[in-house]
């Protein structure tokens, strides 16, 4: 394989470890989150009780601030909000808002962490609070925190929720820290979505900025997250922590198994097929016992690599500037043949015959 592939393939699997079997992974989000998108709403002429009432959900709904509702719907309320005309940058704007008060107890312990550097640490132990979809993968090296994941397509294509998070990012850091506008934080961003008509991101986030990436990533520079925090407090950062940790140990773990696997096995495709054996040591499992619990939650390893292949494939198919070659390597195929019969038993189609599809629907841009 040459180089160009190997760096590609690379950066799809690169801790990239988000679930990717199914439209939208069997999920929850905090109920602040998609509160916060309701209300951006009224920005295009969303009127909140109509707005509601299309997602299903009630005012109550929204009373607990550790509450959560589904993932569906922060991604169906985004599908509103972008299906408004001249809603194009209005994830801009929404990410400007954002603050730890969103992140409910977790964000609370945030505010009196030590530093930037903890505050990420506990973002990065208690992410399941946020939610598992939304919430990236972080990395801390000496020089960079990097934030990332790999969305299903139907979430990748909505650059409002991709810039949300971008900017999202960069205001709740900025308040955490007391940064002014002016500190160069970002590094660089990864966008899955192909560049987008309206603003030029690379100037609102302060960073170069890519677009068709097999990943959502955000680069941010560590030093200016060292410095200690303006509110921190040891004595409630501590207490507020257990709290947190109580509150996860309320959340439901039925499909907690199939998501994690679904995460290694999309970092395992670098690979090739993930084996029964390298997953079940990665979760410190037995193949048996992995087998048994993924039956018992109604599904199979095969299932799952079979799954997150088809998943990716029609995510990197609908990106023109991937070819059909590299899509092969990039889900773990080490010949393009054996993509090709896959993908025409998941879709009856060959992947130009998908590509074409894609490239001719209404909404493909």
């Amino acid at each position: 394989m040459d180089s160009y592939v190997d760096a590609r393939k690379d950066a799809v699997t690169s801790g990239a470890r988000r679930s990717t079997g199914g439209a939208i992974p069997s999920d929850l989000i905090l109920a602040a989150i998609v509160g916060s998108v309701i209300e951006v709403g009224s920005l295009v002429g969303l009127e909140r009780s109509v707005f509601l009432d299309r997602l299903g959900l009630r005012p109550e709904d929204f009373d607990d601030p550790d509450g959560l509702l589904p993932f569906e719907s922060y991604v169906a309320a985004w599908e509103l909000v972008a299906a408004v005309p001249g809603a194009e940058d209005i994830g801009l704007r929404l990410g400007r808002l954002s603050s730890p008060r969103l992140l409910g107890a977790l964000g609370y312990a945030m505010v009196h962490a030590p530093n930037g550097i903890e505050a990420i640490r506990l973002l990065k132990r208690f992410r399941r609070l946020v939610s598992d979809s939304l919430a990236p993968e972080i990395e801390i090296d000496d020089e960079h925190v990097v934030f990332h994941l790999v969305w299903p397509p139907r979430v990748a294509r909505l650059v409002q929720l991709a810039d949300s998070a971008f900017v999202g990012q960069l205001a709740l850091w900025r308040e955490l820290c007391g940064l002014p506008e002016s500190a160069a934080l970002a590094v660089e961003a990864f966008y899955q979505c192909s560049a987008p008509a309206g603003a030029d991101r690379s100037r609102v986030l302060g960073c170069p900025t890519h677009f068709s990436c097999p990943e959502t990533r955000f680069v941010l520079r560590r030093e200016l997250l060292e410095r200690p925090l303006p509110r921190t407090d040891p004595a409630l950062f501590h207490y507020l922590e257990r709290h947190a940790a109580a509150v996860a140990e309320r959340l439901p773990t039925h499909g907690d198994l199939t998501a994690r696997v679904r995460r290694l096995v999309t970092d395992a495709l670098r690979g090739g097929e993930p084996t029964p054996a390298r997953v079940a040591n990665s979760l410190g499992l037995s193949e048996r016992t992995l087998q048994r619990r993924l039956r018992d939650e109604g599904t199979t390893l095969a299932r799952i690599v079979d799954a997150t292949r088809r998943e990716l494939s029609e995510h990197y198919l609908s990106e023109p500037n991937v070819s059909a070659f590299e899509v092969a390597f990039l889900i773990g195929y080490s010949e393009p043949s054996a993509f090709h019969r896959a993908f025409r038993r998941w879709t009856g189609m060959t992947p130009q015959e998908f590509r074409r599809r894609v490239s001719a629907a209404p909404d493909s841009a």
